[in-house]
């Protein structure tokens, strides 16, 4: 082994001529170390170098030589075509380049012996592919083998696969109008050749060889056709033997001269090759050949093949663009190509695919698959206008058929007769496309051949409202009328002459039968079919229905079954009963949710007629209004009624996908009335479970007269002005005719600005208004609390501290207030006041005098004036030295007195004298008063 990485060119050279070398990771041992050549040595071995049997190497050289290289086109229609595949490495891949020049052409055509020039076609890189080589030749480089362009750019952008046609390319075809069958040509290049019928190379075993390899089969006949004076033909023989697997294998050999009439090669193949779509104008593209059939696949599918295929199939000569994915899937042909002489694809030469490969196959829409319908129902040439495309019904934009010449082509090829009008859609949306836009001209009889269709998704918040019907001037609708919604007898509506009016038909009971009768009961939806009676018919034969029916098949609808009627001598109109009559059920009496045999009713499409109708069937009145309630459902009614419904069952309904409310009704059976006072004030009125305030009524007297007889009440008197009271705008009013019987049915849905006072007689009206004005903030009401709260304790604290000011000052000696008293500043006391002091109890002793000048010595203050001093401060201060409790015995010197609270009597100076009782100690002088019990003389007494 070769330890280091040969870094010359030269030296990998030696081995062999070498495109590409590097280092590969490898730990072995017994290697030729330090290896160094020159370039003049003949082989590697003549370089020196050194050899160590015991050097472990982590690497070795890696050469990859010219000579391991091999290439080959594949998928093409020959061997000398197609896509080129580089054997690199001991693997097959594809080879893609960025730079690339006729010459590089001529050279790979050389190296596969295909001829000395060729020519590339582009073909953009399949993303799928993964093992591929990056041919990169520099330009103006010469080269002589296309291995001389391989580089390790691993990248792809910017790079196309590389496809050669080289100049001996050949292909055998057979020229005929069909195939399988025609004179035998050889295409070159850039010229025909066709094959001699000479006797000594044309035989049955080149013509099976032939139409083997054309996918044919084995040959049925063959023969010889005269030139017929063509000498321009160029024409050639061919020696085949049995090891020889194609014509092109067999050797050219040039023709004898004794062969004077010289002929042209014919056959005729057991086989047929067909070129077809799944579905007759659309799906995949399905080839079958005389041994295999499959699809093609959609790499080597072209938009021209497409509308080539359309043209043959009579589908148009255009194609739509396709909306459905397709998966991949083994095919079973790889690629067609076209020849010079060939006409149809049927004639193209097939290339076989790698069944082991998946690929998604070739798939065309043609114009000419579009076609339009109406929905089958109850309904002939009306309803639902729908479009075939891909296989699906989808429907058809409102802007669509705004047109007058798009909506004629549609009734045209449904042999509806003209366009009517446009009609609402019916029914949920089941699909994820649409019909956006159609241009048909004048006079165009089918939507296939109109210049434009075109096919967009549906948007998730697209509304059927932006959908559309069409009515034709020959439609027709079928009901059961006199007693039930699916019990009655059998009645037609039609356009009238001249499309007057609408013409109402009587069916005929002949040859009415189970099947007919089960076909329109699952038209009207209603369930199993009972039975059918004959019904004498007596009106004018021309109110009868000119069709009869007759479901031998499995029709879609009644009208699929109408056949032509055959003259009888005597007619009965039809009866028909079905079981399953709808049950229509309101939630509350009168009013709420509407539910139809139990499921709910969407309500995108519902109108207020049909509300009506829901209300007068449950003897409800007419309906006030409905709304939508509750979230999306995928499972409810989708309803459609028309002027001959006069029951809500027998209305047209789907059952489907619900992206909007469900249907509540407020019937009039449901109202009821009430005032806010008495016999008067604003009107309310209820049909839910919340009561509104109602507009000003503008109904007739009689109207408000028994209006007041349901609020039990007196007549009514008047309607005042607009009340005081502030409301939001209101959304119910009371307008209606005088002939109305009932103040109820004027109930409507309408915007007011506010209520207006209703008075009937015996109304009292409120003492006071209640006020509607918005509760006052309470933060400054709060804060004004606190404020005064904290200003009260700030007095009290005040007035406290005053006091007990006061009352430190009281506690001053006694002889400061002997002084006082010496001093003379005190006025004689009142000679009232002076009786006061022995009321009920004369004299008091002196002890009891002292006892009371001790109280007074204690006060800080002197009384200008007794009336300013009792108001001034309480008779006991706060604090006083000398206080009692009330109540409380006071014991001194064996004397018992009553000493009552002085605090309790001082708010009021002016209290009676006799109320209060004060007991004095009365001395001569300022000495204390004597103790013991002994009384005081009573000159004593006298004198003081």
């Amino acid at each position: 082994m070769i330890s280091q990485l040969i870094t010359e060119s030269t030296q990998a050279s030696m081995f062999c001529k070498a495109i590409s070398y590097k280092s590969l990771s490898q730990d072995t041992s017994g290697i030729l170390d330090h290896v160094e050549c020159t370039g003049s040595e003949s082989s590697l071995w003549h370089c020196r170098a050194k050899h160590h049997n015991n050097i472990r190497c982590s690497s070795v050289p890696y050469v990859v030589c010219s000579g391991s290289v091999n290439v080959k086109l594949v998928d093409g229609p020959g061997r000398c075509a197609g896509s080129l595949k580089v054997q690199h490495e001991d693997q097959w891949k594809t080879a893609i380049s960025d730079k690339w020049e006729e010459t590089f052409s001529a050279v790979l055509c050389k190296q596969l012996e295909c001829g000395d020039s060729g020519k590339k076609s582009s073909k953009t890189l399949d993303k799928r592919i993964s093992n591929f080589l990056t041919l990169s030749c520099k330009k103006g480089t010469q080269i002589s083998d296309i291995s001389e362009c391989i580089t390790d750019n691993k990248g792809t952008q910017g790079y196309d696969q590389v496809e050669i046609t080289c100049e001996k390319h050949t292909v055998i075809f057979l020229e005929e109008s069909k195939p399988c069958s025609g004179t035998v040509g050889i295409e070159y290049r850039n010229k025909t050749r066709w094959l001699s019928g000479s006797n000594q190379t044309w035989n049955q075993n080149v013509a099976n060889m032939i139409c083997q390899e054309l996918h044919c089969g084995n040959a049925s006949k063959f023969s010889s056709k005269p030139l017929k004076n063509q000498t321009s033909l160029l024409v050639e023989s061919r020696t085949c033997s049995s090891s020889n697997k194609s014509l092109l294998q067999c050797d050219i050999t040039e023709p004898q001269e004794s062969d004077n009439n010289q002929t042209l090669a014919y056959v005729d193949c057991e086989g047929n090759i067909t070129v077809t779509l799944t579905h007759g104008c659309w799906g995949k593209v399905n080839i079958s050949t005389a041994s295999k059939q499959g699809y093609v696949s959609q790499d080597a599918w072209t938009e021209a093949m497409s509308v080539q295929l359309c043209k043959e199939l009579a589908c148009q000569d255009k194609t739509l663009p396709t909306h459905n994915w397709l998966e991949e899937t083994i095919l079973t042909f790889k690629s067609l190509h076209a020849l010079r002489i060939a006409s149809k694809l049927s004639q193209y030469t097939l290339v076989d695919a790698n069944t082991m490969l998946q690929q998604k196959p070739a798939y065309v829409v043609c114009k000419g698959s579009i076609k339009p319908r109406f929905k089958p129902s109850r309904d002939k040439c009306s309803g639902n206008v729908e479009v075939f495309y891909e296989g699906s019904w989808i429907p058809v934009h409102k802007d669509a058929l705004e047109n007058i010449d798009n909506q004629n082509t549609i009734c045209e090829e449904l042999n509806c007769g003209k366009a009517v009008t446009r009609i609402d859609y019916s029914g949920p949306l089941e699909v994820n496309h649409l019909i956006s836009r159609l241009q048909c001209q004048k006079n165009t009889n089918s939507l296939a051949t109109c210049q434009d269709v075109v096919v967009e998704k549906i948007e998730e918040t697209l509304q059927t409202s932006k959908l559309t019907g069409l009515k034709c001037s020959e439609w027709s609708t079928m009901v059961l009328e006199v007693e039930h919604s699916c019990k009655g007898e059998v009645v037609v509506y039609s356009e009238g002459v001249n499309n007057q009016e609408t013409k109402r038909s009587f069916v005929s009971s002949h040859g009415w039968r189970e099947a007919e009768g089960e076909r329109l009961c699952m038209d009207l939806k209603c369930g199993k079919y009972k039975l059918t009676e004959n019904r004498i018919f007596s009106a004018e034969a021309n109110s009868l229905w000119s069709q009869s029916f007759n479901c031998s098949s499995k029709p879609e609808s009644i009208w699929q079954c109408e056949k032509k009627q055959t003259a009888i001598s005597q007619e009965n109109k039809l009866f028909l009963e079905c079981e399953g009559e709808p049950e229509v059920v309101l939630s509350e009496k009168c009013t709420g949710k509407l539910t139809i045999n139990g499921s709910p009713v969407c309500s995108s499409q519902w109108k207020t007629d049909y509300s009506h109708r829901v209300c007068q069937q449950l003897n409800c009145g007419n309906a006030i209004y409905f709304q939508q309630s509750g979230p999306p459902s995928t499972d409810s009614y989708h309803v459609d009624c028309d002027e001959h419904n006069y029951l809500i069952g027998q209305c047209k309904r789907v059952r489907g996908k619900c992206n909007s409310g469900f249907v509540s009704i407020s019937c009039v059976g449901s109202v009821s009335f009430k005032t806010s006072e008495k016999c008067g004030g604003v009107l309310s009125i209820k049909y839910g479970k919340l009561p509104e305030e109602v507009c000003e009524p503008s109904i007739s007297t009689e109207l408000s007269n028994k209006l007041c007889q349901s609020l039990k009440c007196g007549p009514f008197e008047k309607i005042k002005g607009p009340s005081n009271q502030q409301t939001p705008k209101m959304q119910t009013s009371l307008a209606c005719p005088s002939y109305y019987k009932d103040p109820r049915y004027c109930a409507k849905r309408e915007s007011c600005p506010s209520p207006s006072i209703f008075t009937c007689k015996g109304y009292q009206p409120p003492t006071q208004p209640p006020s509607t004005q918005p509760p006052a903030n309470p933060v400054p009401y709060i804060v004004g609390v606190l404020i005064l709260l904290i200003l009260v304790v700030l007095i009290v604290i005040f007035v406290r501290y005053q006091i007990n000011r006061r009352n430190r000052k009281s506690m001053v000696p006694s002889d400061m207030e002997e002084a006082d008293w010496d001093s003379g500043e005190y006025e004689d006391v009142d000679k009232d006041e002076m009786e006061s002091f022995g009321h009920g109890r004369g004299f008091r002793s002196e002890s009891e005098v002292q006892g009371e000048k001790d109280m007074d010595s204690n006060r800080s203050y002197n009384y200008d004036d007794i009336d300013e001093v009792t108001e001034a401060q309480p008779l006991t201060p706060q604090g006083s030295m000398v206080r009692a409790t009330e109540d409380e015995d006071m014991h001194e010197d064996g004397v018992t007195y009553e000493v009552e609270d002085s605090q309790e009597n001082y708010d009021d100076i002016d209290a009676n004298p006799e109320d209060t009782e004060t007991t004095a100690e009365v001395h001569d002088g300022p000495k204390p008063a004597p103790e013991g019990d002994a009384a005081a003389p009573k000159d004593q007494i006298q004198k003081d």
